[in-house]
């Protein structure tokens, strides 16, 4: 049944306000989007870092320290890195093995940092 005063549609407020709403909506998804890549992109970095740091701490683990380097380059990966090693004062057959791997996230520094120890020196030969 159609009525004459003319209420069968949606006034212009109306839809304005449902535009407004779904305008809202819509942006609030994209922000969340946003969020979420930007949060895989920060876990991909901390894994490679990780990594990283890892692989420097089993190489200082087995190498002789004299002939280890104490920081490298940025990597392929987009990451530096600084490898501590040094005797312990309690005893000095036992070293410390500090990994410290930083990157940036906008405008935030973060950093993956890891000890490790190991006991004097044996050479291959």
């Amino acid at each position: 049944m159609l009525r004459s005063d003319g209420a069968d549609g949606f006034t212009i407020v109306e839809a304005l306000v449902a535009f407004v709403v779904v305008a809202i909506g819509g942006a609030g998804l994209v922000l969340g989007l946003q969020s979420a890549v930007r949060a895989v992109e920060e876990a991909e970095q901390r894994f490679k870092a990780t990594e990283l740091a890892e692989e420097l701490v089993w190489a200082a683990r087995k190498g002789d320290p004299a002939q280890l380097a104490s920081s490298g380059p940025i990597m392929q990966s987009g990451l530096s890195w600084r490898r501590t090693i040094t005797p312990l004062a309690v005893n000095a057959d036992v070293l410390r093995i500090e990994v410290l791997v930083p990157w940036t996230v906008g405008a935030q520094r973060r950093e993956v940092r890891v000890v490790s120890y190991r006991r004097g020196y044996e050479s291959d030969e």
